[in-house]
């Protein structure tokens, strides 16, 4: 596998758990979603990580070293702001 550098997104979501990887060029190489329950101490959730991770290093054959992580609880107060 070839070592490149890619930007790779897991947004952590309350019902769906979503993994992309992007080229340097911002274009989308890979994408998935499953369907799942966020919990911390449910080991099933990081072996459903896992199985995306080699997913996507199978997809792009490369190598996956830094990933950008995000969570989305029910506790998260997100304000979004867009300029027109």
């Amino acid at each position: 596998m070839v070592k490149q550098n890619f930007y790779c997104v897991i947004d952590s979501g309350f019902s769906k758990l979503r993994f992309s990887v992007f080229s340097p060029d911002l274009e989308n190489i890979f994408s998935e979603t499953i369907s799942t329950k966020f919990q911390l101490d449910d080991p099933n959730y990081f072996l459903e990580i896992k199985k995306l991770i080699k997913n996507a290093e199978k997809k792009i054959s490369a190598y996956i070293n830094d990933i950008i992580l995000t969570f989305d609880t029910s506790e998260t107060f997100i304000i979004d702001i867009s300029l027109s």
